[in-house]
């Protein structure tokens, strides 16, 4: 992996994002490059296999499958998506995944390590992402498997339900003053 890269307005269009917009309390956000390749297909499949109690060479190779089509599919869905590393005190931990270019900024993807879920950092990064959402006044969406543990976290961070499309439910954050009716 390469040394932390903070977060630049190079790297971004500076309206959609700046090197002060996401500072999240507990961990650091870095942008993805081609060396984190690695570390994203091991976080994946750590992630996918943590509920299992064997990983099995042929679960393996799914997985394999599986993150390739993964993601090609959010590279062709999200062109303009953002890929975070979320790092604590400079180690790689977990990814967001987010498309600040839509309206309103949805996020995509974002994952732990397993030895680093329930620890606080997927929330700061949350806040992070809605603080900056809440500054240009805008809102921040995801989609989640209904029942998952995260679901919760996400409620308990203000997001409501706006939708389900079995399996998965939506969900918006609009801000600490707005409301949003639950289908």
């Amino acid at each position: 992996m390469t040394s932390p890269r903070d977060l630049r307005p190079n790297d971004l269009s500076p309206d959609i994002l700046s090197p002060h917009d996401l500072r999240p309390d507990r961990c650091t956000l870095v942008l993805a490059g081609p060396d984190d390749a690695a570390f994203l297909h091991r976080l994946f499949v750590a992630v996918e296999t943590a509920a299992m109690p064997v990983a099995l060479p042929a679960l393996v190779q799914l997985l394999d499958i599986q993150y390739g089509a993964r993601t090609t599919t959010y590279r062709q869905n999200f062109p303009q998506a953002t890929d975070l590393i979320i790092q604590k005190d400079g180690t790689a931990v977990g990814r967001a995944y987010v498309d600040f270019s839509s309206q309103p900024a949805h996020l995509i993807d974002i994952a732990l390590l397993p030895e680093w879920q329930s620890q606080g950092l997927g929330a700061a990064v949350l806040r992070a992402l809605c603080d900056w959402a809440q500054a240009r006044g805008t809102q921040m969406t995801l989609s989640v498997i209904e029942g998952q543990p995260a679901q919760r976290l996400y409620a308990r961070l203000g997001f409501a339900v706006t939708g389900r499309t079995s399996p998965y439910v939506s969900m918006r954050w609009c801000g600490d003053t707005a409301q949003v009716t639950t289908p």
